[in-house]
């Protein structure tokens, strides 16, 4: 399971999935992100209870990139108590891309982790916080389909550097599909 603009997509949709154990009422949730992002840390709630180190990361209205880094690290030494380890990490920009086990979805041990460590960060990191880098991303992507560059972001793993370099290393600049 590739985690990168898949979990972009996949995190705005499970953020609108809540986080609980420890909840803030709804409505301290939606003062600080909003009643969209309010409904979807509730929604996480019922796959795991939010961490108290997350709940922490949320709480000041604002995920910072430490904030991040240090849930995403949470959530790997979740997984990893339980035998499983994400592999293939790499950054690209102020986001993460990584793999995880197929193992550890099948078994039920990646969504707890995830709901309880990283789900809610995550997704304001990258939709809030970070929603313009996306938003490139997303550009990038529909550059390389117009170009009928398709391989190059199948690998699914590439950065946008390694897009805008491949873009260039088959003849064409980012400002051909303007």
């Amino acid at each position: 399971m590739t985690v990168q603009l898949a979990a972009l997509v996949a995190g705005c949709t499970l953020l609108l999935a809540g986080c609980s154990g420890a909840p803030a009422p709804p409505s301290e949730w939606s003062s600080l992100y909003g009643a969209d992002m309010a409904q979807g840390i509730e929604m996480w709630a019922q796959e795991a209870p939010m961490s108290d180190a997350q709940r922490e990361d949320l709480l000041d209205g604002r995920v910072t990139e430490a904030d991040a880094m240090a849930a995403f690290e949470r959530y790997r030494s979740c997984l990893r108590a339980a035998g499983y380890e994400p592999f293939g990490i790499k950054r690209d920009g102020p986001f993460i891309n990584f793999s995880i086990p197929a193992a550890a979805v099948e078994s039920g041990v990646d969504g707890p982790c995830y709901a309880s460590e990283y789900a809610a960060v995550d997704t304001i990191w990258q939709s809030v916080e970070n929603a313009d880098v996306g938003d490139e991303r997303t550009q990038l992507a529909e550059c390389v389909s117009q170009l009928g560059l398709d391989f190059v972001a199948s690998s699914g793993a590439a950065t946008m550097d390694e897009i805008r370099a491949a873009i260039q290393e088959a003849g064409y600049s980012v400002d051909d599909c303007a």
